[in-house]
């Protein structure tokens, strides 16, 4: 019997314990070697990676450089190229109005006249007079922080503090509502024409960009004109703006201002029903 209860007692012989306890202990020197391997491996291939994303950037940096340059050179070319045919322009239309000064003779003043009133109204030629001066300009850091909400409820211009296409649209409605008699923006004339809109971030008016600050100027009675407009729709436009998005603004009255003729006239012509 002490045999049997020799046995049962130790079952497990000491050598098999001693390897078990081996195999639970902590790890031994090749263990190590290997996990310090594979972290190594690791973090060599991570290296490598970035290594190569970091080069691939550095290599398509020159790609977006020059195709950037170039794009502003296309762009100036065209500037270029709209400046000097808007020269051609002024030069023909001078001669056209030579010509018709000496087609309309003193006999025909009251024809001089309506034709001069007809020319202010369309914006062929440049005009001066009393009148008044606005100046609206973004918000200070205005898109600096990158925000892309728009409360404003436009998604193509998501700066809150920038000025859009439909507040110059606004201005301008507001001032030809309080009198005016002609208007331009940096130095863009007005006709009744002109289309004011966006594209990108830039204000367009006529397809001509716009940079900031926008210089309204509007000619008309500066005895009435500025009140008219502070007191109208134009001048709440001006206050909740710079209340609640720090639009900058800023209303003058002028003694003389010089306003352009617009760029290019269409002249259009209306028809009775039936006929041709």
């Amino acid at each position: 019997m002490s045999l049997l209860n020799q046995f049962m007692e130790n079952s497990i012989e000491e050598g098999y314990a001693e390897a078990a306890r081996h195999r639970t202990g902590p790890p031994g020197r090749a263990e190590r070697i290997r996990a310090t391997s594979v972290m190594l491996g690791a973090v060599v291939i991570l290296g490598l990676l970035m290594s190569t994303s970091y080069y691939q950037v550095q290599q398509n940096k020159p790609v977006l450089e020059q195709e950037r340059e170039a794009l502003i050179q296309r762009i100036e070319q065209r500037t270029e190229t709209a400046d000097e045919l808007q020269q051609r322009v002024e030069a023909l239309r001078n001669e056209v109005d030579r010509l018709q000064e000496s087609a309309l003779n003193a006999a025909n003043a009251a024809q001089r006249e309506q034709r001069e009133r007809l020319e202010v109204a369309a914006g062929a030629v440049p005009v001066s007079g009393p009148g008044v001066r606005v100046i609206v300009e973004d918000a200070k850091g205005a898109g600096a922080d990158g925000d892309n909400s728009d409360p404003r409820g436009n998604d193509a211009q998501p700066d809150l503090g920038r000025v859009l296409d439909s507040d110059v649209q606004k201005l301008v409605n507001a001032l030809w509502l309080a009198g005016a008699e002609a208007i331009a923006i940096n130095g863009q004339r007005l006709t009744s024409l002109s289309a004011i809109r966006s594209a990108g971030e830039a204000i367009l008016v006529d397809f001509r960009p716009l940079s900031p600050p926008y210089r309204i100027e509007a000619i008309g009675n500066p005895k009435t004109l500025e009140a008219r407009f502070m007191d109208g729709p134009g001048g709440g436009l001006l206050y909740a703006l710079n209340d609640e998005y720090d639009i900058r603004y800023d209303v003058q009255t002028e003694d003389e201002l010089r306003l352009p003729a617009a760029s290019s006239t269409t002249l259009d012509t209306a028809q009775e029903k039936g006929t041709s």
